[in-house]
Order: C-alpha cells, then sequence, then structure tokens
C-alpha cells in the first residue's frame, strides 16, 4: 500500500560552478560539509521522506555526505553530467528506473542544462514517478537581458521535457534552483498557481507562490527560500517545487509545501562567508486512500 511521501530540494553551495569553493582551507570546508551532514540528518528524521534533490555537490560531496548521513536503505548519486546535480532517496521505499537524462542545448553563446530527469518506480505498486531537477543561470554572477533570456530559453526546453515525461510516466515532481520567481517569465508561462487550472487546462501546477510571503504575524521572519548579497530584496523564491496535474487527482495528491527555515538556523555555520544562502524545501504527496 502506498504510504505518504515526501520530496526535497536543497541548493546546498557545497561546489558551486563558478564562485570559489572553500578548498583552500581543508578544515573549513570539512566543516561545511559538517554543517550540511547535519541539516539533511535533521530533515531525513522525517519518516516520510522518500527523496532529496541536491544542487551545488559533485562526487567527492556526495561521498562525504554517504558517510555522515549513515540512513539505512538510502542510496546516493551525483549527476556527473548535470552540472552539480545529486540526489539520494530511500531504496526501500522506490526504485530508481535506468538511467538520469540531462537535457542541453546551446543558446545566446552559452551550453546550458534546462533540467535532468530521473526516473522512479515507488513502491509496492511500481508506481511511476519522475523527479526533474534544475539549476539554471545564476544571477550572482552579472544579470540583466541575457540572463533572462537564459532563463526563458530553459523554461521553454523544461516545459518540453516534463510534458515528454507525462507521456511516458504521468506523474511528474520539477524542482531545482531556478533562479527566477514563480511571477517570472520563464516559468509563470507554462505554469499556474491555482490547482483548479492545473487540472482544467492539463498544465503544471506551482504551489511555490506559497513560499512567497513569510509569518504575517512576525515581519522579521524571512520571507522566499535564497538570499542574495548585496540585493536590497535579500530574500527571493528562487527554489521551487513543481507537480504535473496527474499528482491532484491520482493515486497521490500534493497537500502542501514546507520551507526548512528552522535548520538554517539551527546548523549554520559559525563563519558568516560560509553560511548556507539557499532553504531546503519540501513538498508531500499523500495516498488518496487516507485523504479526507
Amino acid at each position: 500500500m502506498l504510504a505518504a511521501l515526501d520530496i526535497a530540494f536543497w541548493n546546498t553551495h557545497l561546489a558551486p560552478r563558478k564562485a570559489k569553493a572553500p578548498t583552500g582551507d581543508v578544515s573549513r570546508l570539512e566543516h561545511r560539509i559538517d554543517a550540511a551532514a547535519a541539516l539533511l540528518s535533521h530533515i531525513l528524521a522525517e519518516p516520510e521522506l522518500g527523496f532529496v534533490g541536491l544542487c551545488e555537490v559533485n562526487e567527492d560531496v556526495i561521498e562525504c555526505l554517504r558517510s555522515q548521513v549513515p540512513r539505512e536503505g538510502w542510496k546516493w548519486h551525483a549527476l556527473a553530467e548535470s552540472g552539480g546535480l545529486g540526489f539520494g532517496y530511500d531504496g526501500s521505499r522506490m526504485r530508481w528506473v535506468g538511467s538520469a537524462e540531462t537535457f542541453r542545448f546551446n543558446a545566446h553563446g552559452r551550453t546550458m542544462n534546462a533540467g535532468t530527469r530521473v526516473d522512479l518506480d515507488l513502491e509496492p505498486e511500481s508506481l511511476p514517478l519522475s523527479i526533474i531537477l534544475s539549476h539554471w543561470p545564476s544571477r550572482a554572477f552579472g544579470d540583466g537581458e541575457d540572463g533572462e533570456r537564459r532563463r526563458c530559453d530553459c523554461g521553454v526546453i523544461l516545459r518540453s521535457v516534463a510534458h515528454d515525461a507525462r507521456k511516458h510516466r504521468l506523474r511528474v515532481v520539477l524542482c531545482g534552483d531556478f533562479n527566477d520567481e514563480p511571477f517570472s517569465r520563464s516559468i509563470h508561462d507554462w505554469t499556474t498557481r491555482d490547482p483548479t487550472s492545473a487540472v482544467a487546462k492539463n498544465i503544471i501546477f506551482n504551489p511555490s507562490w506559497a513560499m512567497l510571503s513569510g509569518d504575517l504575524r512576525n515581519l522579521d521572519h524571512p520571507f522566499g527560500t535564497a538570499t542574495y548579497a548585496g540585493d536590497t530584496t535579500k530574500w527571493r523564491t528562487v527554489d521551487q517545487l513543481m507537480v504535473s496535474p496527474e499528482l491532484l487527482r491520482g493515486e497521490l495528491t500534493l497537500v502542501s509545501v514546507r520551507r526548512w527555515d528552522d535548520t538554517l538556523v539551527q546548523n549554520q555555520p559559525t563563519l558568516k562567508k560560509d553560511r548556507f544562502d539557499h532553504v531546503p524545501i519540501s513538498l508531500r504527496l499523500e495516498p488518496r486512500s487516507v485523504l479526507p
């Protein structure tokens, strides 16, 4: 019988693609990995958690996490062709089917990855599920119109990737650091914030709009999922989770999204310049049979 399933995503900033990673001071890097492992252990304590997508990691980082986050049945993988993506999953609850496919394209003088698709079967019914992980061009190294165009191009490709995954696997979850917000053209052009419209129009539902706001009773509470140094807005909702409409009306149904800002505070490295600049996020799917 299917059980509730949580799917999480976190940009760890442990192995950035362009910024210099803290490899010069081994103890500093070890400190960051220790903090990341503690945060992941906290998240994995949730019994419903079955999958974690990771961003800005490499094989060395995954190997460290594999040894420092010893969870029975969990398997960890770095996706070498994806440009810094990886994932872990509970092997007792799901099975990885085949290899991961990364969708690259050339535009505006650069090669970019729109996303990497990972196909899984959920046990015990072997229910097919595709999870597409993404990390789009960053705002941190100059942006402007070129950056916006590149992310819009990524959106066009990702929309096609999700459509193809739906044809073959039906149920699709998209998660990533898109470096754009839910209302940005690169995402908003092909998704909706309204679950009723998602089902009626057969398009991708984006529940990440809920993470644009903080606690309205406490205005010091952070808004969004990531901070940008020197940005007057400071918090932006660039880390997002989306689902195909089949996950609004099928055997598994989306019931909530979560921003893990509590763990970010608990596990911050002590050096300010080493602090994680993204918070983990997750969604929960419940079997329709247990929903009211």
